[in-house]
């Protein structure tokens, strides 16, 4: 049996150490490698939301200006829109109508609400928190009236409606020239919008302007 030098050894103890520090090395650096293909996937997978991110960080101001704008759509809108719409509501509204403009309204007809739209949205109380959303439900109550006027009268007529505190429109309008009265035969569907959602506050009403019972309050022909 051959014996071994102290140099032989020294060098098989070096060597011994080398191949120990070869092999932790190999494994660690095996480790780090799978640990690393590991988070490059991973990292690979959140590319696209990383990417959506950036996106919105590039674009946080225009967000936050678009929604202070709806912000102030809103508080500007829902000022307009009661929470109900009577008959009687119309009527005055008839009434200031013909008052104002000067006008000879000689029939007013009624209809029942129309459901304008459905939707989620906050209210006055809740608009700094998206999170309390409301249903919603939008509705337009219809008023046809036939009305004697003249063309500027007309032209004023339009613009009335519209500048109502409370959000009106129309729906469809027809002027036929009266020949032996030289003005216009006008009928005008006149929308009031309305809109319902839980614990809405209740609308104040106008008291009409003519006594209790009275059928025709334009002092015309019968409404219907």
């Amino acid at each position: 049996m051959a014996t071994l030098s102290k140099r032989d050894i020294k060098i098989l103890i070096v060597l011994a150490g080398i191949l120990v520090l070869l092999l932790c090395y190999l494994l660690v650096y095996r480790n780090f490698t799978n640990k690393k293909d590991e988070a490059d996937q991973q990292i690979a997978q959140l590319q696209p939301e990383l990417d959506k991110l950036r996106e919105y960080e590039a674009n946080k101001q225009e967000y936050i200006d678009g929604i202070e704008a709806a912000k102030a759509n809103i508080s500007a809108v829902l000022p307009t829109l009661p929470t109900e719409v009577l008959t009687e509501d119309e009527l005055v509204f008839a009434k200031r109508f013909e008052k104002d403009l000067g006008v000879d309204v000689t029939e007013a007809t009624f209809s029942d609400p129309v459901t304008v739209e459905q939707f989620k949205s906050v209210t006055e109380d809740t608009i700094d928190d998206p999170s309390r959303q409301v249903d919603m439900t939008v509705y337009k109550k219809p008023m046809t009236l036939s009305v004697k006027m003249d063309y500027d009268q007309f032209k004023d007529g339009m613009d009335y409606i519209f500048d109502q505190d409370t959000l009106k429109g129309f729906d469809t309008i027809t002027a036929d020239y009266n020949a032996e009265e030289r003005n216009l035969d006008v009928s005008v569907s006149v929308n009031s919008y309305y809109t319902t959602y839980k614990d809405a506050p209740e609308t104040e009403h106008d008291i009409p302007e003519v006594d209790t019972g009275v059928a025709n309050p334009f002092g015309t022909r019968a409404s219907q």
